[in-house]
């Protein structure tokens, strides 16, 4: 029944029914007659919508899309986090060259939605620009080109919503060869998307602009792809941004209206008992530890210091007794390189706080421990760039001065086992003399790698500021890199405040007095694999399975005898699980040409890590694509076999 007819009928049974007769029998008739016009006059929202553009054409358009009711909240889509990709359309027939604009208008209570195009010739669009207004309904445009090399093709075009409310969508319109064309002055909607990829892109390869030479880089040939993606020229840009001087201004908005919350909130009780830290979780052997306490009551503790050895077990070699105060000191004089746990413990609570000792003669082999990520997952304060269990706010900053929670003496949480980063240790101390620092060391202290041969980043060398990536791709070209973890160099970050304040802007926003857009080290056209030979992605994640030996020729298998095609190796490491798993890297299209792959995880989904090698004149980098990968040493035959042959061949440094 249609809201007009049921609003009829309810005046004709008004007149009917004269008010002295509105007995007790005619109210139910009533009641449920008034039920049916207010469910029928109420707005309505569509949950799902798929439209065929062939149903609604327009001259000079692909399809004009178009809901009925602007503006009034009746008939617009609805997007909830049960249904987020509710507006979905596909246009057929795009051709090569052709320049593609969808407009539409959003309501929301934040920004955390996206307008994107995904084609079959694997291009992930996704730059759509929000118009910075203050009206309740806001436009968002997608503009985009169709590569050249492609004859005819379709386009799937769908607005995602990731916000925990409802968003509404309306008056979708999909244009192609919009007018006016695309020559100077260039419409905001494609000129600050197009600055902000560029900013990206150039991130990528390690230049770093601000407003003052932000146009010294428009020349160069690696944005080639970003300018042939948007249909604009390179001379075209560089005009338009020469007579607009404010248009960095107004994408510096732009990346503001793309705050969004990127951690989970969750309230719940922080916890108040025993705790402390160190300042520096790597020291030299002959270092005084300084430990900052802190308890919810004033009482004593006992303060012990352990090794790690096999099986998850804990050794106590050092008892300091009772203390009771905010600091407690120890010397290290006497103890020799490895990893070791501080436990305090009251009546109440222990805490354990991780120690890494390296000996103070410079080797040529250098493990890099992923402290920066430990400290990225610490919530103890109740703030990560994962959680926020204090207030609704996004977390851009974190400081590494406070007890850390992150990093833990079991296999509870493997990317952060603090046992397998020190089997991965013992592994290379067994057969070289070594050195181990924390991964900021490539920023804070770049001159102790002065003589380094081998770089190995161990675990989950996750978040990279950009002094770090460029340290890393630098080295890459003239040091071996052995990658024995999955998802590094993945997070991009900025220090600040003598290293104990960590920027992290997973939103895409502009770090701190900057013009570096926030967000992963990778962009739409480039990725990490172009160092690495793989780089990160979701499928396979938290899935534990053995490699698969892809390439049983290769010289790094060498005395390995008998091995049969599809081999299978690395069913278990020292935790008992397969060592493809928890987060794994794959080949794609930014792999150097000589990426030979040689195993490849058996996980879900074809997410299984892929363990690859690029040698080059003198050096070579190997991936093994798989943040679990170290537990495999010394456990694995195949597995270890294949590392010993690497640094036989590429560290022949003599053995200690």
């Amino acid at each position: 029944m249609s809201c007009k007819i049921a609003l009829n009928a309810l005046v004709l049974l008004l007149i009917y029914l004269r008010y002295d007769n509105f007995n007790r029998m005619n109210r139910p008739l009533f009641f449920l007659l008034s039920l049916l016009v207010f469910k029928s006059c109420k707005p309505s929202y569509e949950e799902f919508w798929l439209v065929d553009p062939d149903e609604a054409t327009e001259a000079g358009a692909l399809g004009m899309i178009t809901v009925d009711y602007f503006y009034t909240g009746s008939q617009s889509i609805m997007l909830a986090s049960k249904h987020p990709y509710g507006l979905t359309t596909t246009v057929q027939g795009v051709e090569g060259g052709d320049q593609i604009l969808v407009e539409l208008f959003a309501k929301t209570k934040n920004q955390q939605f996206n307008l994107t195009a995904h084609s079959e010739w694997g291009e992930f669009y996704s730059n759509a620009y929000i118009e910075d207004t203050q009206e309740e309904w806001r436009p968002v445009n997608l503009f985009f080109q169709v590569p050249d090399s492609v004859s005819v093709a379709s386009v799937k075009i769908y607005f995602h919503y990731y916000g925990k409310d409802t968003a509404y969508v309306d008056n979708m319109s999909i244009t192609k060869n919009p007018s006016p064309s695309l020559s100077h002055p260039l419409p905001d909607f494609v000129a600050i998307p197009l600055a902000n990829a560029l900013l990206r892109e150039l991130n990528v390869y390690n230049i770093f602009c601000d407003k003052r030479n932000f146009s010294d880089y428009f020349q160069d040939e690696r944005l080639g792809k970003v300018f042939d993606y948007y249909g604009v020229s390179q001379a075209v840009f560089y005009k338009s941004y020469l007579t607009d001087p404010a248009l960095l201004e107004r994408l510096e908005k732009y990346n503001e209206q793309k705050a969004t919350l990127t951690v989970g909130l969750k309230k719940e009780p922080l916890y108040q008992g025993l705790a402390g830290y160190s300042t520096k979780i790597v020291h030299h052997i002959g270092d005084t530890v300084s430990l900052k306490v802190s308890q919810h009551h004033d009482e004593a503790y006992s303060v012990s210091l352990f090794s790690l050895v096999p099986n998850y077990k804990e050794k106590t070699i050092k008892r300091f007794g009772k203390h009771s105060g905010d600091y407690f000191q120890f010397e290290t004089k006497d103890l020799s390189s490895g990893s070791y746990g501080i436990q305090l413990k009251n009546k109440e609570n222990t805490f354990k706080i991780p120690l890494i000792l390296n000996s103070k003669k410079q080797a040529d082999l250098v493990i890099l421990a992923p402290v920066t990520t430990w400290h990225t997952y610490n919530d103890f304060d109740g703030k990560s760039f994962y959680r926020n269990y204090v207030d609704s706010n996004a977390v851009y900053f974190v400081s590494t001065n406070r007890p850390l929670n992150s990093l833990h003496f079991d296999s509870t949480f493997l990317g952060h086992d603090f046992f397998i980063f020190d089997h991965i240790f013992d592994y290379f101390k067994e057969k070289y003399e070594v050195n181990v620092y924390p991964d900021y060391y490539l920023q804070k202290h770049p001159e102790l790698f002065q003589t380094t041969k081998t770089l190995v980043f161990a675990q989950h060398c996750e978040y990279f500021s950009p002094e770090m990536f460029q340290a890393l791709e630098t080295f890459s070209a003239t040091k071996n890199i052995i990658a024995l973890g999955g998802n590094q160099a993945y997070n991009k970050i900025t220090w600040h405040d003598d290293y104990t304040r960590i920027e992290c802007r997973k939103d895409g926003t502009l770090h701190e007095n900057t013009i570096m857009p926030g967000g992963v080290w990778r962009s739409s056209f480039t990725s990490e694999a172009r160092i690495w030979g793989v780089a990160y992605t979701d499928s396979g994640y938290a899935t534990y399975e053995p490699y698969t030996l892809e390439n049983t020729k290769h010289w790094l298998l060498k005395g390995l005898e008998n091995l049969q095609p599809q081999e299978v190796f690395g069913r278990k490491g020292i935790d008992d699980r397969g060592i493809s798993g928890d987060e794994m890297d794959k080949r794609d299209a930014s792999s150097p040409s000589n990426t030979i792959l040689i195993a490849k995880g058996e996980n879900p989904q074809n997410g299984g890590g892929e363990l690859v090698i690029i040698e080059k004149d003198s050096v070579a980098t190997l991936s093994t694509g798989s943040i679990a990968s170290g537990a495999g040493l010394k456990v694995d035959k195949v597995f270890t076999k294949m590392i010993d042959n690497f640094l036989d061949n590429y560290h022949p440094a003599p053995k200690k």
